[in-house]
């Protein structure tokens, strides 16, 4: 998420919640919505091919997961996959 984007996020998320205490999970679920509003309009299925060696990059900051998120990818898809995995 590029810095104007990530100031619309923010300024979505604080509209009628300027001064208010918010949750950890309440600040979750709307950030969540939030991404979800922008993405749906291009989210589509990755085609997963079979026969035909395809490569995923995982891009984020320090502390976000990535490693974890990343493998379970080959897990979550339909049919699973066979993976080859690499972290560097």
């Amino acid at each position: 998420m590029g810095v104007d984007t990530a100031l619309r996020v923010t300024a979505n998320m604080a509209e009628d919640r300027m001064g208010k205490k918010l949750s950890v999970d309440e600040i979750k679920s709307l950030l969540a919505a939030e991404i979800a509003r922008i993405m749906e309009p291009v989210a589509r299925p990755l085609p997963i091919y079979p026969k035909t060696p395809q490569v995923g990059l995982g891009v984020g900051v320090n502390g976000s997961a990535k490693p974890q998120q990343s493998a379970s990818w080959p897990a979550n898809s339909a049919p699973p996959v066979r993976t080859l995995y690499r972290c560097g």
